[in-house]
């Protein structure tokens, strides 16, 4: 498990990776040129008995998982427009990853409720909508 040092540098180096493939992104192919199983030749065929150096496995997805990456936020692609990509939605996510909140309900997060409630007000009232309309976010995997 890391400490907070281990975690720090790489999650500086991680950070500075991102900046680098978003600034070079233009110049990636769309589609990968894989066939088919090829990435899945290269991942052992167990599970490792122990951990490994996250070294190792920054290696590993650079060497490995980039290689069968459809780069969806790829200019040229127009296939797709996810929506939590923004260098301001990765900063947020990683907010909402460190406190790992669960919003299913109010008990369960009562910020994470009511920041939800409140941006639904401001998205009603930027779409001109009628006051009456309230709402959620169910979200899906975009």
């Amino acid at each position: 498990m890391m400490d907070n040092q281990e975690y720090s540098f790489f999650a500086h180096q991680t950070v500075d990776w991102v900046e680098k493939y978003y600034k070079n992104l233009d110049k990636v192919p769309i589609y990968p040129n894989v066939q088919p199983g090829e990435i899945k030749n290269k991942i052992p065929t167990q599970a490792p008995e122990h951990a490994e150096a996250f070294s190792k496995i920054i290696a590993d997805f650079q060497s490995i998982i980039l290689k069968g990456i459809t780069h969806w936020q790829n200019p040229k692609f127009f296939g797709y427009f996810p929506s939590n990509t923004s260098y301001e939605s990765m900063i947020a996510e990683m907010f909402s990853n460190a406190m790992g909140v669960i919003g299913f309900s109010w008990q369960a997060s009562p910020a994470a409720t009511e920041l939800e409630e409140q941006m639904m007000i401001w998205l009603r009232k930027m779409l001109h909508l009628p006051q009456h309309l309230t709402g959620v976010i169910q979200d899906t995997a975009s």
